[in-house]
């Protein structure tokens, strides 16, 4: 009788336990989730977004927002597009790969795209520098609803790549005030990016500062405030901030799914205040409802309250550990080993992907660091006329046990990290300049 009992009250036991322990956890991972979230505004469209939408459309581009007016695609501009798509692609990535030398020259079927596009693509740049900061909508609250339209932003990033693309063809030209001009439309429309805490925003921000960083490289005569610039990025942080808006983005929609309370809120905070009082009302009345105790509700409740507490510790122990100190294997063993001591089974991301992430972005934060130096050395060398014999500041922000060690040999220069294990990275981390400056034209 006993073993039968036993077997009997085990699965009540079971559930019993799941809803107290999820109802006692959840009124605190709410606190914190609220807390996250009001760190950002409401942010509402404006008419340059819409400006900059419908000028994509000139170009075949689909826009980020539904609007009231007709919005027509241009079908012959799409289908030139996707015929130059991938060589675009393949022929940035290969340039931007570059450390120091020479760029390709700008493939014929390129030139015969930007020819054609030209004054579309120069629309879109002045509407960049002379009009407001494109800004689409963003309401985290009904981002929690699966059916949101969240911009992709892929007419952003093909825009981009396109602004970058002339200016590399400037720079051919030897036309520096067109190449810098072209610069500026494409790092003003990535800080409309930026500023966004998604996660797909993110990522897109910090491909194309890593390419324009890289661009950077290449030309002479970049103004000083550039470097200033490069400086102020933090791409590791700026990724990591992205995944937690994601990790707590997907554990509000799967709150939404199991929870017994469908009723909308008018904020986010209203939404953790209700839950805070169902919460001490269920404690208050413990008998009103035997399913309320008994729910197998309580298991996926418990589960991605566990999920989102396992991000968010992986987050928190990256943010403390720079990418000179431990490599991508070892980090991704270590989440492994922190997820199996938490007793946690499932994550918001994986620890092979968190890593992965983690150490692209400290990539291209370190590429943006050399960048940085590469342009104070060459602003010295227009002030003075020679290359100079050191450079200041050297430390390593990235790698804070780190320096850049800066060697001028004859006419050339030499800048790399100290670190010598870091292999594999986004960009090598050496950089050689030609022996003497291409002429430019003012």
């Amino acid at each position: 009788m006993l073993v039968v009992l036993c077997l009997f009250s085990a699965p009540w036991l079971a559930l019993f336990w799941a809803g107290v322990q999820s109802r006692h956890q959840q009124a605190e991972i709410d606190r914190q989730a609220a807390d996250f979230f009001s760190q950002f505004s409401e942010v509402t469209p404006n008419v340059a977004a819409e400006t900059i939408d419908r000028i994509g459309t000139a170009l075949g581009f689909s826009p980020n927002a539904r609007y009231i007016g007709p919005v027509s695609i241009d079908q012959t501009a799409q289908a030139a597009f996707r015929n130059i798509d991938d060589p675009l692609a393949r022929y940035l990535q290969q340039q931007t790969a570059l450390v120091s030398g020479p760029m390709a020259p700008v493939p014929a079927d390129l030139a015969i795209y930007l020819d054609t596009y030209r004054d579309t693509i120069n629309k879109a740049q002045q509407q960049i520098l002379q009009g407001d900061l494109p800004q689409w909508e963003m309401i985290p609250e009904k981002m929690f609803d699966l059916n949101y339209p969240s911009p992709g932003f892929f007419n952003i990033l093909y825009l981009q790549r396109l602004i970058l693309l002339s200016a590399i063809e400037h720079h051919e030209r030897g036309q520096t005030a067109q190449t810098l001009s072209a610069m500026e439309a494409s790092w003003q429309l990535n800080q409309a990016i930026a500023r966004r805490p998604d996660l797909v925003s993110k990522l897109l921000s910090s491909i194309v500062l890593a390419q324009q960083a890289s661009l950077l490289r290449h030309f002479e005569a970049v103004p000083a405030h550039w470097q200033t610039r490069l400086a102020a990025q933090s791409p590791q942080q700026e990724i990591l901030t992205g995944i937690q808006f994601e990790t707590w983005l997907r554990y509000r929609i799967s709150q939404r799914t199991w929870s017994a309370y469908t009723a909308p809120q008018s904020s986010v905070q209203s939404s953790v205040q209700s839950s805070v009082q169902r919460s001490h009302l269920s404690t208050t009345q413990p008998l009103a409802s035997l399913s309320h105790w008994f729910s197998a509700r309580s298991y996926p409740r418990l589960k991605s309250i566990k999920a989102a507490r396992h991000t968010h510790a992986a987050l928190a122990t990256l943010a403390a550990t720079d990418i000179c100190s431990i490599p991508q294997v070892a980090v991704e063993q270590m989440l492994s080993e922190l997820q199996t001591e938490q007793g946690e089974r499932e994550a918001a991301f994986s620890a092979a992907t968190i890593a992965r992430r983690w150490r692209r972005a400290g990539d291209r934060a370190l590429a943006l660091e050399l960048s940085g130096h590469v342009l104070a050395a060459k602003q010295a060398k227009v002030e003075q006329g020679t290359w100079p014999t050191q450079l200041p500041n050297l430390d390593s922000q990235v790698c804070p046990t780190e320096h850049w060690i800066y060697k001028l040999t004859e006419d050339r220069i030499t800048l790399s990290l100290s670190k010598q294990l870091i292999t594999g990275t986004l960009v090598p981390l050496k950089y050689v300049s030609d022996s003497s400056m291409p002429a430019i034209d003012p």
